[in-house]
């Protein structure tokens, strides 16, 4: 079985983070979505998604993903100011050697439009197969004229 263990947080360069439950502490059935968080298509989620409690990387939770077929994802929005400069991560772990995790993330206006050709995908070096926690970063990404969120992914990749 596929199987992805994640904790996530973005911060502005101020350091304060924006992610609305970051470490996954408030998600009150376990088997639901953690609060703050959404996916694209729920249907995918179902029986893929899972609460952990026996490993975590900060706090008390992480979450386990089951399935990292094509669609499988949590995202968030996340508000921002144009101009401002953003500095994302996430600490990821993968638990069989063909399975990786991605970060990707981009960028929307206030009416919901997805602004094209900033969309930024970053992966873990060496993060396939390991049971090590290793961090997924984006650096000083600069938010751009007319935009009012980020959407963060969280992308599990089953490379079979």
């Amino acid at each position: 079985m596929s199987s992805v263990l994640v904790v996530c947080a973005v911060a502005a360069q101020a350091a304060v983070n924006l992610v609305k439950n970051p470490s996954f502490e408030d998600w009150p059935d376990g088997a639901s979505l953690p609060t703050g968080w959404s996916s694209p298509d729920r249907r995918t989620l179902t029986n893929k998604v899972f609460r952990c409690a026996d490993v975590a990387d900060d706090g008390r939770y992480a979450v386990r993903f089951t399935n990292a077929r094509c669609g499988n994802m949590l995202q968030q929005h996340v508000k921002v100011t144009p101009g401002r400069y953003y500095n994302l991560s996430c600490r990821a772990k993968t638990a069989i050697n063909y399975m990786e995790f991605r970060m990707g993330n981009h960028w929307e206006t206030p009416g919901g439009k997805f602004v094209h050709n900033v969309t930024k995908l970053s992966k873990a070096p060496n993060a396939m197969g390991t049971t090590d926690w290793h961090t997924i970063e984006v650096r000083n990404l600069r938010a751009p004229d007319g935009v009012d969120r980020l959407v963060i992914d969280l992308i599990p990749n089953d490379s079979h």
